[in-house]
């Protein structure tokens, strides 16, 4: 506190219905907050959805600078900003954003928390290791639903924001093994980490180690069987030209079910979704009303940077654990309704 004792900041409070602009003044022990801008923050809605009018927003935040300013708070030492937590938006790999964020509210979230359930039983508390964790996206809803989750990944900036959130995470490159004791988990979630790793029996073989007894791995891993590569490998396409530049490993529903065998998984469940129909954006957008009624399906492919439509047939299962097996897999192949969109096309 001796340190920034005499200091000024500005602060953003951004809420589902209202936003505001404090200044917070630091006076010896003292902390003073004094209210500068204040103002709505309603969701538009779009021809495919609720969204968060970011644009607005922005505005609203240099109104409240220069509200600060003509109050007579020029010095400012700092400036924070806070926000919902549920919602995000897409980033391009040049950093601009992709569109309006959708807001929790939108229909587009509908159904979501049964998925999850499918995944994790709800009334079961289990000790989650989350491999691949990223910033803490799929570790946030596990950890919400009451489960304990420790993430791990190979990225120092992704593992320091996941602590920054006040999860458990380490540092680990899981080429070299699982950090962790034997029999330490009681499911072991890796969405879409498999298509990265050079040895996917050891992989296998370490989640393996590190589950209890009954325990259960959930995988998820693109489709490489799926016909549409099919029909581009008879033009001349290959399947890392059509897949995520870092994908070095590719899987068809039986190669990957003999790794998980060969690891000594046993009755392992497989799910996945089969997309048979496109739509381009354009034609999908002014089709949209007719294409939700025959259950087409709006989502975004990082390969171009483009949305899509399509028309696909969900095959999911429940994970159950049998009572006389040891240890299970559920197979997730290509993710199932999830929209964390980690998934390639």
């Amino acid at each position: 506190m001796s340190n920034t004792a005499g200091l000024t900041f500005l602060a953003f409070d951004l809420g589902a219905g209202s936003g505001r602009a404090l200044v917070g003044k630091i006076r010896k022990s003292n902390i003073s907050l004094q209210e500068v801008h204040r103002f709505p923050n309603p969701m538009i809605k779009l021809l495919d959805g609720l969204h968060w009018d970011v644009l607005y927003l922005f505005n609203e935040l240099k109104k409240g600078l220069v509200e600060a300013s003509r109050q007579g708070h020029r010095q400012l030492m700092g400036i924070g900003v806070d926000t919902w937590g549920v919602d995000f938006g897409l980033i391009s790999k040049d950093n601009h954003l992709l569109g309006y964020p959708y807001t929790y509210r939108d229909l587009n979230t509908d159904g979501m928390i049964d998925c999850a359930f499918e995944r994790v039983p709800r009334k079961e508390m289990l000790t989650i290791l989350d491999v691949g964790c990223g910033t803490g996206l799929n570790s946030e809803y596990l950890i919400r639903l009451g489960h304990k989750v420790i993430g791990i990944d190979i990225s120092d900036v992704a593992i320091k924001r996941y602590k920054a959130r006040g999860f458990d995470a380490i540092r680990c490159d899981i080429k070299n093994g699982l950090s962790f004791n034997n029999e330490s988990f009681d499911l072991v979630f890796a969405s879409e980490v498999l298509e990265h790793l050079h040895d996917t029996a050891f992989f296998l073989c370490e989640c393996y180690r590190v589950l209890k007894p009954k325990g259960i791995l959930v995988l998820s891993t693109p489709n490489s069987a799926f016909w549409i590569y099919r029909v581009l490998c008879i033009i001349g396409k290959t399947i890392s030209e059509l897949q995520h530049p870092g994908h070095i490993r590719f899987f068809s529903k039986n190669s990957l079910l003999r790794y998980v065998v060969q690891a000594g998984f046993i009755s392992p469940n497989i799910s996945g979704r089969h997309m048979y129909i496109f739509v381009g954006d354009v034609i999908g957008t002014l089709l949209k009303p007719l294409l939700r009624k025959i259950g087409f399906e709006r989502e975004y492919r990082f390969r171009t940077s483009k949305h899509f439509w399509h028309k696909m047939n969900l095959n999911s299962v429940l994970l159950r654990v049998p009572k006389n097996l040891p240890k299970h897999v559920t197979l997730p192949y290509r993710q199932i309704r999830v929209k964390v969109y980690s998934w390639q096309i």
